[in-house]
């Protein structure tokens, strides 16, 4: 029994040594490599995807726009010189509806450094409109591309395009339209100081924010000199749980020429202050307002800023002859400034998950100084903007605005006229905008 059980192990050892021998000699496959699956980041409140290869946190989204416009289109005397007055038919030849459509493209870009998160943002628009407010005139189309936004952030320093440090209400109101209150990208070079506790300053070199528009005695004509130095903005901030303010100015270099070869260098100069209060019962609500004064330098004041209006046949707010520029000229080597001044506030109310009400209001004014009687030019002119938009979100990332905006205002008669009757001068100018967006975010 025991030389049986002898031979059947040594049978079976001979066998797995037979069978193991000719495994060596077979080939051997390797086993797949592992999948990269993508990984989730969030970098300095970027959450994206990692890119392969890198330490960089990727986010990518945007927006389609679809929208119709429509506005209103009534005739009104306007002046066609000095001394007379016309009935104005040319808004017979404009739109009093439009369409337009947008496609937003945005990245956010995000890694962390030494120094702080190194961050970058592009935003690009393609646009595409037809007849009022959509870019053109006249039964027209548009459509082009933009650079809305691109800047990097990095240990302080900003450098691109983006919204001035000095603008506060730009874009944080619920509307697409502007009210009277500075909104406007520009490129700059920035460095902002943190000092703890929400507080921070900001001193920052951007792009001019002049308007040489029709500045000179009606009939003449006008042209900026080149610059020689980018607008000095420096701001104050404080950010914290009850909500925000800011105290900024700003440096403006003028430099122009008029028509007979007058040149006119001065500094202009704006300066605002503006709060925010949250609401803490209603979440995604606060309250903001923003005051600004303008001294050679009216872009700052926001008064160019208000969306398509036709102001009830008047050309625009001013009508003629009012000062729309940083300097004015009167001929002769004699020149006037502008005054200007703008308050504006709003806010964002959400009620419930659903639905969210942003009414917004301002008033603005504009004087011209140094007025030697010179006949053609109103010295004060003023405006106001207010309406509101009214949010539904009845499904994530689906957005339905209907945004609903009156303008009015009042323009002095210029110095010298006088009409009387038919011919006598129409104070004010008024209009209205109406928009429905539909709107998909991603």
């Amino acid at each position: 029994m025991t030389l049986i059980k002898s031979l059947l192990l040594g049978s079976a050892a001979g066998i797995v040594a037979v069978a193991s021998a000719q495994a060596a000699d077979l080939p051997t496959k390797k086993a797949a490599p592992a999948a990269e699956y993508v990984r989730i980041c969030n970098v300095g409140g970027v959450t994206g995807y990692v890119i392969p290869g890198t330490d960089t946190c990727l986010k990518v989204g945007g927006l389609l726009t679809a929208q119709y416009t429509v506005g209103t289109t009534a005739d009104q005397y306007r002046p066609t010189s000095t001394t007379t007055l016309a009935l104005s038919n040319l808004k017979k030849y404009e739109d009093a509806m439009g369409f337009y459509t947008r496609g937003r493209l945005a990245m956010e870009a995000a890694s962390n450094t030494a120094y702080g998160p190194l961050y970058a943002k592009i935003l690009i628009n393609a646009n595409f409109g037809q007849g009022f407010d959509s870019g053109t005139a006249g039964g027209g189309h548009a459509s082009f591309a933009e650079l809305d936004t691109g800047y990097l952030t990095w240990a302080g320093l900003t450098a691109g395009k983006k919204h001035s440090f000095f603008d506060v209400l730009a874009g944080s109101i619920n509307t697409w339209d502007d009210i009277i209150t500075p909104d406007q990208n520009r490129n700059m070079l920035a460095y902002t100081a943190s000092f703890g506790g929400g507080f921070s300053a900001t001193i920052s070199i951007e792009t001019p924010n002049d308007n040489p528009a029709a500045p000179v005695v009606p009939g003449a004509s006008f042209g900026r000199l080149g610059v020689r130095a980018p607008d000095i903005v420096g701001s104050l901030d404080v950010n914290q749980g009850w909500g925000s303010a800011k105290l900024a100015g700003a440096a403006h270099d003028v430099r122009v020429e008029d028509a007979a070869g007058f040149d006119k260098k001065v500094w202009g100069y704006a300066v605002t202050g503006a709060v925010t209060f949250n609401i803490p019962s209603m979440p995604g609500s606060d309250v903001k307002v923003q005051a600004v004064y303008a001294h050679d330098a009216i872009n700052y004041s926001g008064l160019l800023n208000p969306g398509a209006f036709n102001y009830s046949g008047m050309g625009g707010p001013g009508a003629f002859g009012a000062p729309l520029s940083d300097v004015v000229s009167f001929g002769g080597g004699a020149w006037g400034n502008t005054n200007a001044w703008s308050v504006a506030g709003g806010g964002d109310f959400a009620i419930g998950p659903t639905f969210k009400i942003s009414p917004e209001a301002s008033y603005g004014q504009v004087n011209l100084t140094n007025n030697p009687a010179l006949s053609g030019w109103t010295t004060k002119w003023s405006e106001f903007v207010g309406g509101g938009t009214f949010e539904w979100t009845p499904v994530k990332n689906l957005v339905f605005d209907l945004d609903l905006l009156y303008a009015t205002g009042k323009d002095e008669a210029p110095h010298g006229y006088v009409g009387v009757g038919a011919n006598a001068w129409k104070t004010t100018f008024s209009g209205f905008n109406g928009k429905l967006r539909i709107e998909r975010d991603f």
